[in-house]
């Protein structure tokens, strides 16, 4: 469960990513390292379990989602999925 106290974690996978998000990371945000793959989603996973933070955002340049992107193209989702199932809409 979130903890709205808590800190936002800015899941970053690589140290490049993380460095280049420092100068923008919002007052009281933490930068979690995570890593790529299911692993590395399970600790981010586990993390939130621990009810350690108000939320989380992937912060990352996406290089593998599509080679017609191009660098600092922004991704927004349409929707969130939250843990029981339900869709949020954005």
């Amino acid at each position: 469960m979130p903890d709205p106290g808590g800190p936002l974690l800015l899941a970053v996978p690589s140290a490049v990513e993380g460095r280049a998000i420092l100068r923008r990371c919002p007052p009281g945000a933490e930068i979690l390292r995570c890593g790529v793959g299911p692993s590395a989603a399970g600790r981010l996973a586990a993390r939130l379990a621990r009810g350690s933070a108000a939320g989380v955002l992937a912060v990352g340049t996406a290089g593998g989602l599509d080679p017609d992107l191009a660098p600092g193209a922004l991704l927004l989702p349409a929707e969130l999925r939250l843990a029981g199932g339900e869709r949020l809409r954005l």
